[in-house]
């Protein structure tokens, strides 16, 4: 009951869209979550990630978790 009277005053928002959060919820809302560009790097040996570091320095793999774009969810989660 505390808490549900904290969140009354100071409302958990998500870090993506500023919606407010729900219960089972603790950084970013469900729709956010489901929204973010997953690159799946970790599935593809000869990736985008790993092409930016050949031949520049010794990597035997690289990979991203997701996509950045300006003005993106990655951006607002990053920040």
């Amino acid at each position: 009951m505390f808490k549900s009277i904290i969140n009354l005053f100071f409302p958990k928002v998500c870090s993506g869209c500023n919606s407010f959060l729900l219960t089972n919820e603790n950084v970013i809302c469900t729709v956010c979550r489901h929204d973010i560009p997953l690159t799946n790097h970790h599935l593809i040996v000869d990736n985008d990630a790993f092409k930016k570091f050949y031949g520049r320095i010794p990597v035997l793999h690289a990979s991203a978790l997701f996509y950045f774009h300006k003005k993106g969810i990655a951006q607002k989660l990053i920040l």
